[in-house]
């Protein structure tokens, strides 16, 4: 008899200690922060409240991105963040950064009132060959040694988030920065050639999007057939436009640098060890 009392009563503190356990356990995984949507349902299925529908680019099997290296909440701003806040993002490999893109950075800045630039120097362009690019964290620091305004960010968090096109960077951007007011950032040659670029009107659907008037396309940018697709929703550049809904386009324009990186890899310039 008194055998049985005593492993009745083991059995009591067992199930005491265990339920313990399992508070606290539960306890523990409630002050987790939750997974994005598309790691519980998977992509097609991100459709939270308050979550950016992933485009078809992040979804598609084959021949997309490959698996983030970081789930998206531990990604890390790569600059001063907060809910408001209005940051331009110029994207390119930057090979090599040079004061044409301080000059778009700063024509931002001031015409549109923006806190920040973020440049996202790209691990690798899908457009551009391989050969002639230079290693990414040599090309990281360049652009860093290059952005010498405080509001200029220089940041590889493309290689954090493991995406390749300019409508998955900035589709995971607004997942993970929920509050901050992007605008594109880009030049007029590359408008012109947009069409080329994966899931192309997606993009102007996510962002406001900025376009800096460059030397030779100024004009016939204006007549390319992004300009032409989205002509309803062009607006004046105001310091109003990083909050407008999209899709809104506008053109910068100011005194024009004619620098780029494809004429100082020609002029020989690029390869200096200062650069690389």
């Amino acid at each position: 008899m008194r055998s049985m009392v005593e492993g009745t009563d083991a059995r009591s503190a067992f199930n005491t200690s265990a339920c313990s356990h399992e508070k606290q356990w539960l306890a523990f995984v409630a002050r987790q922060p939750p997974p994005p949507p598309e790691f519980i349902l998977g992509p097609r299925f991100a459709r939270t409240r308050g979550a950016v529908p992933l485009p078809r680019s992040a979804i598609a099997p084959q021949g997309r991105n490959k698996m983030r290296r970081t789930p998206i909440n531990w990604v890390r701003p790569p600059g001063p963040v907060a809910p408001g806040l209005r940051i331009g993002l110029l994207g390119g490999s930057f090979n090599p950064a040079h004061e044409g893109h301080v000059y778009a950075s700063v024509l931002a800045l001031k015409q549109l009132d923006l806190d920040f630039v973020w440049w996202l120097v790209s691990p690798q362009n899908p457009l551009k060959d391989t050969a002639g690019m230079g290693d990414f964290s040599a090309r990281l620091l360049a652009a860093s040694g290059i952005a010498d305004n405080p509001r200029i960010v220089v940041s590889g968090i493309e290689a954090s988030l493991g995406t390749r096109f300019t409508v998955d960077t900035l589709a995971a951007l607004k997942r993970r920065f929920p509050g901050i007011h992007f605008v594109w950032l880009m030049g007029t040659d590359n408008l012109m050639q947009m069409p080329r670029w994966r899931d192309w009107r997606e993009i102007f659907a996510l962002v406001p999007v900025a376009v800096v008037a460059r030397p030779g396309t100024a004009l016939s940018a204006r007549m390319c057939k992004a300009a032409n697709v989205f002509r309803d929703a062009y607006a004046e550049p105001n310091r109003h436009f990083s909050v407008m809904p999209p899709p809104a386009w506008t053109v910068l324009d100011g005194k024009r640098n004619t620098l780029s990186a494809t004429l100082l890899r020609a002029s020989g310039l690029a390869k200096g060890a200062h650069l690389w």
